[in-house]
């Protein structure tokens, strides 16, 4: 998708229902904001999300991808065909921002 395209789709989504009616897969595809020929951000970002498996519920889906995340982090990530060096640091760094914000949160 391309980034025109991405900001748009996110601009129109976000007027409709805001940000938080983003799925995962949508966040992890603006994140990366971009992918392969043949198959996109959108594309990538799918493949990221089967890595714990594929055939699960979105929300289990979602806890399996990020018990990946947390158990293995950038070694779950090296096998995604389509997602190269940079991909992988957006992603690892959007997580890290995350549980930043977690820390701080706990704090308050």
């Amino acid at each position: 998708m391309p980034e025109r395209t991405l900001l748009h789709y996110f601009g129109a989504r976000q007027g409709n229902e805001g940000s938080d009616s983003l799925s995962l897969r949508e966040c992890l595809a603006v994140i990366l904001g971009s992918g392969p020929r043949s198959v996109g951000c959108m594309g990538v970002a799918a493949r990221v999300l089967e890595l714990p498996g594929s055939g699960l519920s979105e929300i289990d889906a979602e806890r399996a991808f990020f018990t990946a995340m947390e158990v293995s982090g950038p070694a779950a990530l090296s096998n995604v065909k389509g997602l190269g060096d940079a991909g992988q640091a957006r992603l690892l760094a959007a997580f890290e921002l995350g549980r930043r914000y977690s820390v701080f949160r706990e704090a308050r």
